[in-house]
């Protein structure tokens, strides 16, 4: 199916989608809540000093607006952030810890490392994104038993990779017109520059 008949089908489909967004959004924002307080319990439990953690469940407006962008097939399927979690750690370092504590606590579906997704010459932006489910053992629980087919996204970055991610997004997704390649250069140098900033941080 091309995407134009995608677009068609879903814009067809949009009152029967958002209905079943209104149905699920209590879900998710229960399963919100308990992956923040699991991750935010295991961080003090092991004393890692991360910059700050947030959590947010996407609200109706921001559901639809993707699901147009991205033209999804079958949105709830797709889109693995409805759910998400974002940890924020003072140096890079520390990402490889927190990283080892979302695996030997959740369900990995998928891993996807940004900076992976770039050529050489590009920099950009630079986030970890955990594609996780809750495991055997907590869904045995009773309280967790209803979010067997639900998925959230838990982000990992340092706080520099964050301040990137930040400002790039408003200028890649929010600018509606295209920048030019002087600009995007200049964008580009600055990048570098903070993945070179973290490197150091690192080293001192």
């Amino acid at each position: 199916m091309t995407k134009d008949k995608i677009l068609q089908k879903l814009l067809a489909n949009k009152t029967q989608l958002t209905q079943k967004y209104r149905e699920l959004h209590p879900e998710y924002k229960f399963l919100t809540r308990e992956v923040y307080a699991l991750v935010k319990r295991k961080l003090e439990k092991e004393k890692i000093d991360s910059f700050s953690i947030e959590k947010r469940t996407k609200t109706k407006k921001s559901f639809w607006e993707k699901v147009l962008r991205k033209k999804y097939h079958a949105p709830f399927k797709e889109m693995k952030d409805i759910s998400a979690v974002r940890i924020i750690c003072l140096f890079p370092r520390e990402i490889k810890i927190v990283e080892k504590i979302i695996r030997k606590n959740f369900h990995i579906q998928e891993i996807k490392r940004k900076e992976e997704e770039i050529t050489l010459n590009q920099f950009w932006y630079r986030s970890h994104h955990f594609k996780v489910s809750l495991t055997p053992e907590q869904l045995s629980f009773k309280k967790y038993s209803h979010l067997k087919n639900f998925q959230a996204e838990i982000q990992i970055r340092s706080v520099l990779m964050h301040a990137w991610a930040e400002m790039e997004h408003k200028i890649n997704y929010k600018n509606e017109f295209k920048l030019s390649e002087k600009k995007q250069r200049k964008i580009a140098r600055l990048s570098a520059l903070l993945e070179l900033s973290d490197e150091l941080l690192d080293e001192i």
